[in-house]
């Protein structure tokens, strides 16, 4: 399936609420979701599918599913496949997000996705 340039280009994924973090203790199960250069447009929704731990302060994990334009002018609806975290007001990809945060926390990074 093919995408339009202008829809490869919003690839940053901001919550549409004010929401900076979602931790184990205070995560929603689902969020409307909008580009970063267009924050007012919502794009889709992120579905919450786990956490990358078990304390308090552990990232919330989420599949987002976004819409786009077609082709032919018609909406199309995706689910993208990478997990996101939401960190810092930014849906971050989980597998880039895990490197960056074993890094700063050695000791105690989470290495596992918990359902």
């Amino acid at each position: 399936m093919k995408y339009r340039k202008e829809e490869q280009a919003h690839q940053v994924y901001i919550p549409a609420l004010a929401i900076r973090c979602a931790t184990f203790r205070s995560s929603c199960n689902r969020l409307p979701v909008a580009w970063a250069d267009e924050p007012n447009v919502i794009c889709g929704i992120a579905q919450r599918i786990g956490y990358t731990g078990t304390s308090d302060h552990d990232l919330a994990i989420y599949r987002l599913k976004v819409k786009s334009k077609g082709e032919e002018g018609r909406n199309i609806r995706r689910t993208l496949s990478a997990p996101f975290v939401l960190q810092d007001g930014v849906f971050e990809v989980y597998e880039k997000w895990c490197p960056k945060h074993n890094d700063m926390q050695a000791e105690e990074a989470p290495t596992s996705i918990y359902l």
